[in-house]
C-alpha cells in the first residue's frame, strides 16, 4: 500500500509538523500546525509532500530502510544523512 493510501484518512484533519536537527547546527524550527489539504509523492518517489494550501507544502523524505514509519497518529522519518528528524502528528 502506498504512503498516499496509508495517510488518506489524514486529509482534512489538523496535523502538526516538527523538524528536529540532531546535529544542532540549525536553529530550532517551531512546530507548525495546519489542516492537511492534500498529499503528493514526488515523481522521484523520494519525498512525500504534505500540503497546507494548494501551493504550500512541507516535503518530508521517505526511506525504505525502516527510517520512515507510520503509527496510528504519527508519520516519522529520520534522514540520517542530513541528521534531521521529521514528524507529522495528528
Amino acid at each position: 500500500m502506498s504512503w498516499n493510501d496509508r495517510l488518506a484518512d489524514w486529509i482534512g484533519k489538523s496535523v502538526t509538523v516538527t523538524i528536529v536537527d540532531q546535529a544542532g547546527t540549525d536553529p530550532v524550527s517551531p512546530a507548525r500546525s495546519f489542516i492537511l489539504k492534500k498529499l503528493r509523492l514526488t515523481e522521484e518517489g523520494t519525498h512525500l509532500q504534505f500540503f497546507l494550501t494548494d501551493h504550500q507544502f512541507v516535503s518530508v523524505p521517505i526511506f525504505d530502510d525502516g527510517s520512515t514509519r507510520l503509527t496510528e497518529r504519527e508519520f516519522l522519518s529520520e534522514d540520517r544523512a542530513s541528521m534531521l528528524n521529521y514528524g507529522v502528528h495528528l
